[in-house]
Formats: C-alpha cells, structure tokens, sequence
C-alpha cells in the first residue's frame, strides 16, 4: 500500500515536471523568437542581404526567360513540322504545311515569357 502511494506520487511528481519542461520550453522558444526577429530580421544586414538575394533572382529569372524566348520559336516549328508530317502519313489527302523559325517567331509575342520587379 505505501509502495502504491508512493508510486503515485512520483508519477504526479514527474507529471508536473514535464509540464513545467514544456512550459519553460516554450517560454524559452518565445523569447528565442522575439531576440531572432529583433536583433537578426530587423537589421539592416539581414534587410541587404534579402534585398541583394532578391536581386540575384530577379536576375537569374531574368535571363532563363531570355533564353526560354529564344528557344521557344525553334521548338515550335519542329513540333508543328512534325505534327503535320504524322498528320500527312495518317490522313489521305492531307496537305502538309511547314512553318519556319522566322515565322514561329513572328507569331512567338503571343506566348513570350516576362519578368517584373513587382512585390
């Protein structure tokens, strides 16, 4: 019976001291939070850092638009070209056109790829 009681008590005992670890846990992790957000991502070092990251994506965005652009055109007409070939073969009487890259890119604004500085 006493072993019993005494159980118990430890039990409740070591209840308490889990909830008070996870109340000083989080305590700590709250005040760790408002030190990070007030001394690192309000600082100006932070504020350049993520302006010049910000910058550097922009830029990297920037030219794989250029490029998708300018590939753009080239892949459409081998894809039509193509496509009107299977078409010939299946379809009798079909007239095959081809287009060329020039006039791919010619009707190419319509699909362009674009970047902006926007929020």
């Amino acid at each position: 019976m006493k072993q019993k009681y005494v159980n118990t008590v430890k039990q409740k005992f070591l209840k308490k001291r889990r909830f008070v670890q996870i109340v000083e846990k989080n305590k700590a992790k709250k005040a760790y939070l408002q030190y990070f957000k007030k001394e690192v991502v309000k600082s100006k070092a932070f504020k350049n850092l993520s302006a010049e990251i910000a910058l550097d994506l922009f830029d990297t965005n920037t030219e794989a638009t250029d490029y998708i652009n300018s590939q753009t055109p080239e892949i459409y007409a081998l894809n039509y070209n193509w496509i009107n070939e299977q078409l010939a073969k299946d379809i009798p009487d079909f007239v095959s056109q081809s287009i060329t890259t020039e006039e791919a890119d010619r009707y190419g604004d319509l699909t362009k790829q674009t970047v902006s500085k926007s929020k």
